[in-house]
């Protein structure tokens, strides 16, 4: 009986070992560029200039065999979009130009394919669908106001008073390269497109989509033996 109960502790250990093996977990981060689009249907188009912020998230990867792994991400990120505004005088004449920043702070969730094609390289693709849920609308002045003009400098927006949808989906496309880290251990460098599917606003009359260019450091620490 001792026997037969010692031989299948044994065998959930090599199991639990085995699967071990195949899991990692880390953290991945760094820079985050936003293309946000604003269309007023048959009317205007609202133009936003490109804006650099960052994301951080925690990461967990299965490798599946030596081509494919999964990996599932939950983390923060902030799309920044900048626009210039100019306040002038009665007669049009310009008193002075500054840039707002328009932050959308978000949640956000990936499932992600890896699959590293090639024998002897850590080269490897990345692409799946990711969500986002949008918390928090901020918007910064960069730059000097006129004098006498009272503008707050920062100010945050209702994000159902702003027609902004908070539930965002997209489809990512990447790249990336590991480099080994110790026994376990790697780090990785990406490049991550995340391409918007849904529509940043909730009004009808409007067309909007948001995409983001996401290049990251991450770390990965494989579990077991």
């Amino acid at each position: 009986m001792r026997t037969r109960i010692s031989l299948i502790l044994v065998f959930f250990l090599l199991l639990s070992c085995h699967v071990f093996a195949q899991w990692s977990v880390g953290v991945t981060g760094g820079a985050t560029l936003s293309f946000r689009q604003w269309n007023l249907i048959d009317l205007v188009d609202i133009s936003y200039d490109p804006g650099l912020s960052y994301n951080a998230a925690l990461a967990g990867e299965w490798r599946a065999g030596r081509l494919i792994s999964f990996r599932a991400e939950g983390g923060y990120q902030v799309w920044r979009s900048r626009t210039k505004a100019e306040v002038t005088d009665e007669n049009g004449g310009s008193l002075g130009e500054f840039t707002i920043n328009d932050d959308l702070e978000a949640l956000s969730g990936a499932l992600l394919a890896k699959i590293t094609p090639f024998n002897r390289l850590n080269l490897y693709f990345l692409t799946g669908p990711s969500v986002a849920r949008i918390v928090k609308n901020k918007a910064m002045i960069k730059g000097k106001l006129p004098d006498g003009v009272e503008i707050p400098r920062s100010q945050s927006f209702d994000l159902k008073e702003s027609g902004i949808e908070p539930n965002q989906y997209f489809v990512s496309l990447g790249i990336g390269n590991a480099f080994n880290f110790g026994s376990k251990g790697q780090i990785t460098a990406e490049a991550r497109y995340q391409i918007g599917l849904s529509n940043l606003s909730t009004a009808s009359t409007v067309d909007a989509r948001i995409s983001t260019l996401l290049v990251n450091l991450g770390y990965l620490y494989r579990l077991g033996s």
